[in-house]
């Protein structure tokens, strides 16, 4: 229960490895909260309450054949048991990260050297979320897709928050800090987010002190050079530049 399960690394994501690796299903058995994304990517995967999500490219969101298969994800379970915090005044997605380290810092001893897992609801005043298109071979590196993504901005919408926080020292492997997605409560809307305001937000965090990988063995996968620096494309994808 305390595993921070993950496929493939960031920066394969990155570079265009977006072939799939492990499926839905597989995902699903080792965690009730997730995100990631579908092989040639095609959406943004959104795990809720156990159930699997794609935030499409049109700014919709469907279920998931349990077959689906997904070349960058990470699962793990966040249950009623996990702490459970309220946050009040959000104004914005720095608002939000700037509650989550204090929570950390006042409730967790202030180790940002584990992983973390959360999901909230809320009724959001605003919630901006992005998707990308399906890809084709040969794929484009991330940040050329993301350069043309799908925004939406929706307005008085309920729903939930999952995401996922990783310590500095897994740059490259996942991306550093807190990663977001959201669904709606109707499960009809969903994607990466991109920032948010809500006047109350309730949350259930857990530390994660265990991690597990599957790495790619795609052909591709093993002519990816890692030692190029991606730390702008990163900024990039994420949309913090």
């Amino acid at each position: 229960m305390d595993t921070f399960f993950q496929v493939s690394l960031l920066n394969a994501l990155l570079m265009g490895n977006y072939d799939g690796v492990v499926s839905v299903s597989e995902l699903l058995s080792h965690g009730n909260i997730g995100i990631g994304t579908f092989h040639g990517l095609g959406g943004e995967l959104i795990i809720c309450d156990g159930i699997a999500y794609n935030g499409k490219v049109d700014g919709t969101a469907c279920k998931v054949p349990s077959e689906t298969m997904c070349p960058f994800a990470v699962s793990g379970f966040v249950t009623d048991s996990a702490f459970k915090a309220p946050i009040k005044n959000v104004r914005d997605l720095t608002d939000l990260k700037n509650a989550l380290h204090k929570l950390i810092t006042d409730e967790f001893s202030g180790n940002f050297n584990l992983f973390y897992m959360l999901h909230a609801s809320a009724r959001f005043s605003k919630m901006h979320v992005r998707s990308v298109a399906k890809q084709q071979k040969p794929y484009r590196p991330m940040a050329e897709v993301t350069a043309s993504q799908a925004e939406f901005v929706f307005s008085d919408i309920e729903g939930d928050i999952v995401a996922i926080f990783a310590p500095s020292f897994a740059a490259g492997i996942n991306m550093p800090d807190w990663h977001f997605h959201f669904i709606s409560s109707d499960r009809s809307k969903g994607g990466h987010i991109l920032d948010l305001s809500a006047s109350d937000i309730e949350l259930h965090i857990a530390q994660k002190t265990k991690f597990e990988i599957i790495l790619p063995q795609n052909p591709e996968f093993k002519d990816l050079d890692f030692s190029t620096d991606l730390s702008a494309d990163t900024k990039a994808v994420e949309g913090t530049e």
